[in-house]
């Protein structure tokens, strides 16, 4: 069914989602907040336009700043992993901060600690997203012959440990003048970055250091392969930086790495370059900026209180949102188009009219709405379960994050005993930011689910393929019948119908987009298949290793070792 919206211009949204927002404890959308500003603007005398324009301003300002709004538990809990080997996840939502932070424990820490940070957003190897790469690079920038950094320690010291790491038993002998710049000179020129990052850890833990590498923005080094424009050479490197970053904590206990990335599914891109969840010590999930320090922010900006508050109750800690909609209300005022500002679209929502009709994440969207939080039932060790696919397709559209009990948060006591207080819950579900749950609660009224049993059954094509880059067909083509909403559906109807002995999950849906087979996300509707491949074509396709053009059938590979269809 169609999304239910009303026409209406000012808070058109609103209106509908009103006695929903009521129901589910959200009180805030009866605020004027372009009213309230232009009273405030009146107070003091001046135009709104000039009002709104030093509030955003000083949010500018703030911008700029290296001044950091709260979130002192999340430094802390930073600086505690710093302390210990380890390999640690930050994940959270999208524009909290998290590179600011980094950067300011990156001036802080690096003056006397060995630490190595880089953000892939802007890679000090231009163009590069190799992480092993990016280190190396920021090393060289750094770090010199004339200039050794603090942490090396005494001359004696710099000379034993990097003589042994570079292989030069010779430069114990150097320390005359210019000693330690010849070692560290040599240890600077070892050419291959794994080799080179093996021995700045080595030297670092031979002087009772604990070197620390910080790759921001990590999704970008550690993209989700799954070959829709990741090149075979990059997928190359990401594994191969992971599996060194395993080696250096968990194997060997001498490093610790920190890969923060604003994005909830982060952790499944990792275990797709072969990451095992047990390969991380910990996982710490990014706050927003906690009620008080957040309302002190928005109060020196030069917003009332009592408008700080509101802000607060729709958009959260999230600064740069705040920012954001001041910005809006600064433009509308300008048309004169003011008594339109809607507060839910002041940054889009782009997918979530669809979670919310959707049968499968529904639920999950509701129990966000409800309490601020969802569980998530286990399956099998192969299997997914209903509300675990369900939880993924949420986390991956970056609507909410996946937790257990081991992860660090730094939500409300109450609310955490309350999430696990069920001793069979693993796993749960959370909103990505106050926001956002906002948002889901608007989207729910605004949107009926879809009914399963509504959805007419659908009979689809299918046909394995030879290699996972889909070069050629491989066994008969065959008909998947059933309600299939999307390709999550069609992996289901595959394994079903061809009983494999491996999870639906690890099957790959592909489909033809000019001339090359490209894979398919979960969430994919399923609106190909209706033809199957005739044989001449199936051949050609094979003989020139291209894919039949004039097939519309899907293509599905198999992880190899798993029986294919015949």
């Amino acid at each position: 069914m169609a999304c239910k919206r009303s026409a209406s211009a000012r808070y058109r949204r609103l209106a509908v989602a009103l006695p929903f927002l009521l129901v589910f404890g959200f009180h805030g959308v009866t605020f004027n907040i372009p009213k309230r500003m232009h009273e405030v603007a009146q107070d003091k005398g001046i135009s709104d336009m000039e009002y709104l324009q030093g509030v955003s301003a000083a949010a500018e300002s703030y911008k700029k700043s290296d001044q950091i709004a709260g979130r002192t538990g999340f430094i802390k809990a930073l600086q505690k992993a710093m302390q210990k080997p380890g390999l640690y996840l930050v994940i959270g939502g999208k524009s909290l901060g998290k590179t600011k932070i980094m950067q300011k424990m990156d001036q802080v820490v690096a003056a006397y600690s060995p630490l190595l940070y880089v953000n892939m957003r802007h890679p000090p190897q231009p163009e590069s997203t190799d992480a092993l790469e990016c280190l190396q690079a920021k090393a060289k920038d750094l770090w010199s012959a004339k200039y050794v950094p603090p942490w090396a320690g005494t001359v004696a010291g710099v000379m034993i440990s990097l003589a042994r790491v570079v292989g030069k038993e010779s430069l114990k002998k150097g320390d005359a003048e210019g000693g330690v710049e010849l070692a560290f000179s040599e240890l600077l020129n070892v050419p291959k970055p794994q080799e080179f990052l093996w021995a700045f850890v080595d030297a670092a833990v031979s002087m009772k250091q604990i070197p620390t590498m910080i790759i921001d923005e990590a999704n970008i080094a550690f993209p989700n392969t799954n070959g829709n424009g990741d090149s075979k050479s990059k997928r190359e490197a990401a594994s191969r930086a992971l599996a060194t970053f395993v080696a250096m904590t968990k194997e060997s206990c001498k490093a610790c790495v920190i890969l923060p990335a604003s994005d909830f599914a982060f952790p499944w891109g990792l275990q797709t370059l072969g990451f095992n969840k047990f390969d991380a010590l910990q996982t710490i999930v990014i706050p927003e900026v906690e009620r008080e320090p957040m309302l002190a922010l928005l109060t020196e900006w030069g917003l009332p209180r009592d408008v700080a508050e509101e802000f607060y109750m729709i958009f959260g800690g999230n600064i740069l949102l705040c920012q954001q909609a001041i910005d809006k209300l600064l433009e509308q005022f300008e048309r004169g188009a003011e008594d339109s500002f809607d507060p839910f679209s002041v940054r889009g929502t782009d997918g979530l009219a669809g979670l919310a009709k959707d049968p499968l994440t529904r639920e999950h969207l509701e129990n966000l709405a409800r309490q601020g939080w969802s569980p998530i039932e286990e399956g099998s060790a192969d299997g997914e379960t209903e509300s675990q696919k369900g939880a993924r397709i949420i986390a991956k559209k970056s609507f909410g994050g996946v937790i257990n009990r081991e992860t660090t948060t730094f939500l409300d006591q109450d609310l955490r005993d309350d999430m696990f207080s069920n001793r069979s819950t693993k796993q749960v579900l959370i909103p990505a930011t106050i926001y956002l749950r906002n948002c889901i609660k608007v989207e729910l009224q605004a949107c009926e689910p879809s009914s399963a049993a509504s959805q007419p059954s659908a009979a689809v094509w299918v046909c394995q393929l030879g290699s996972p880059d889909g070069e050629e067909f491989i066994g008969n083509a065959f008909q998947v019948k059933g309600v299939l909403a999307n390709v999550d559906d069609l992996k289901e109807a595959i394994e079903k119908k061809e009983k494999l002995t491996i999870a639906a999950s690890k099957i790959n849906i592909h489909h033809q987009e000019d001339g090359r087979w490209v894979k398919d996300d979960e969430d994919s509707a399923v609106d190909r298949g209706k033809s199957k491949p005739s044989t001449w074509f199936r051949c050609l396709s094979t003989l020139c290793r291209r894919p039949a053009v004039r097939a519309d059938c899907y293509g599905f590979t198999l992880p190899a070792g798993a029986a294919g269809a015949t």
